[in-house]
């Protein structure tokens, strides 16, 4: 008798260890696949309401004049596009550094002027997650553009120099007479140890024809995104995460005693364990 017991506890731990991996695993699989299509939605969603208000036709000025200072827009609110031609990027950018922003698109540090306004403007970006706009940022190559369209105009940046710097150097924002552009993200892939910085000047400046202007100045852009504040996010992983282990010992008993039972919760248990991945990553220490 001693001997079944002990090899259908054996069996249990195997099935609970079993289990434990699986969740694992699932939730790497939400990191690394699953935030990309949320992204990619959120993506959408930020172009089809920003599009609108970004000058389509520009004529380009005979030299780089930076544009004239605006405002700092509030935490959360779609700034323009930035494409990168020769990695493949082209990603809204919203107002703020917080994971709640940097889940959406590329975010614009708060501290630094808006990209095109003379100082020297500061991008942050995801490389592994979220749909990794800055991934290939270190195959970039002295002299290649960076183009950022705002409702000013749309500015052509050209990288002057790449480097690998601590997390904590706050130097590699410079004190510009001109306008330039700093992009930043993780280094190496899937670590935080250190920051890939891309330092870029401006080297051209298209803006609005007369005609476009008067059309822009008629068009109400979005002033934020509606983000759940990130102090949210810990109650909330909490919650969904007790919701998706009450349907995963549901589920042990009805596998246990009826078949349908299981059949029946699994969609439950997806979806909980789904938005407490989604909590739940917020929550980790922030990386770009």
């Amino acid at each position: 008798m001693g001997q079944p017991s002990r090899l259908g506890l054996l069996g249990r731990a195997g099935v609970l260890c079993c289990t434990a991996g699986a969740l694992v695993l699932g939730f790497l699989c939400f990191q690394l696949f699953g935030s990309d299509l949320l992204q990619a939605n959120a993506q959408q969603r930020l172009r089809q309401a920003i599009e609108p208000g970004l000058p389509r036709v520009v004529r380009t000025l005979g030299r780089p004049v930076p544009a004239p200072a605006t405002k700092s827009p509030p935490g959360g609110t779609p700034l323009g596009t930035i494409a990168i031609p020769a990695i493949g990027v082209d990603q809204v950018f919203l107002q703020g550094t917080g994971e709640a922003q940097l889940q959406l698109g590329p975010g614009h540090y708060p501290s630094t002027p808006l990209p095109g306004q003379r100082g020297d403007a500061a991008i942050a970006g995801h490389r592994t997650t979220w749909g990794h706009p800055f991934n290939r940022l270190d195959q970039l190559r002295l002299g290649q553009a960076i183009i950022v369209t705002t409702p000013q105009g749309r500015f052509t940046f050209r990288v002057q120099w790449i480097a690998v710097v601590a997390p904590t150097d706050l130097a590699i924002i410079t004190h510009t007479t001109g306008a330039s552009l700093t992009l930043t993200t993780c280094n190496p892939k899937y670590s935080a140890a250190t920051r890939l910085v891309v330092h870029a000047a401006l080297a051209g400046v298209g803006v609005p024809t007369v005609h476009e202007l008067q059309t822009l100045r008629r068009i109400s852009l979005p002033t934020t995104l509606a983000i759940v504040p990130s102090s949210a996010g810990g109650w909330l992983a909490g919650l969904w995460g007790t919701m998706a282990l009450s349907v995963l010992a549901a589920l042990f008993i009805g596998v246990a005693r009826r078949r349908w039972v299981a059949l029946a919760l699994l969609p439950l248990f997806g979806c909980c364990f789904l938005m407490c991945s989604y909590w739940l990553s917020g929550l980790l220490p922030q990386s770009f």
